[in-house]
């Protein structure tokens, strides 16, 4: 039950839409639609749609381009939205346990499993999370977005080489797609 109201206050203050699932998302182009993306890199509709839509919901805090790369880096933009192992989940595969800490939810199989689904199934909480924690990381790195993106894989990186090697593929890889949106995309 506490797990229920800490989600049903949470979808009140930050205003998410009981309708805005996955299921429901329009497959049609972005307004900006980018056919490099889809002629190029391979990618359908609506996978550029979630990118769009991510960089949208980035944009007020400049942080478009590192929403959209984050999408299709952790959730190959919506396809893949959840990781039992982390656990993460969501387009931006936000970590179960950010979002239960946050909320004050006890960390039980059952809540775990229950805040999952809500992530997985809601994009608007999923993005929310995503700019939480990458503004985090940018703070916590002085404006470096390297360190920014390398944190929003790894946390504190630098606590072990496996980490360190992982956090820099990643940073690499959404250097490379911010890069690749940025030139080939009119957003």
């Amino acid at each position: 039950m506490k797990l229920l109201l800490s989600l049903a206050i949470a979808v009140g203050i930050i205003a998410f839409s009981s309708t805005d699932t996955h299921a429901e998302t329009p497959l049609q182009p972005a307004p900006g639609s980018c056919d490099y993306l889809n002629n190029e890199m391979g990618m359908s509709d609506y996978q550029v749609y979630i990118m769009y839509k991510s960089y949208m919901w980035g944009l007020p805090f400049d942080m478009g381009y590192s929403m959209a790369a984050i999408a299709f880096a952790e959730s190959s933009a919506g396809l893949y939205l959840d990781n039992p192992n982390d656990p993460s989940a969501g387009v931006h595969h936000i970590l179960v346990w950010h979002v239960m800490d946050d909320l004050g939810i006890e960390r039980t199989n059952e809540n775990i499993e229950i805040t999952m689904e809500m992530l997985a199934s809601n994009f608007s909480l999923s993005a929310h999370y995503a700019i939480e924690v990458l503004s985090y990381w940018y703070n916590e790195h002085n404006g470096n977005w390297y360190n920014t993106w390398r944190s929003y894989n790894r946390g504190y990186y630098n606590r072990n080489e496996s980490a360190r090697t992982a956090s820099i593929r990643y940073a690499n890889k959404i250097n490379y797609l911010v890069k690749t949106i940025q030139r080939n995309c009119n957003w």
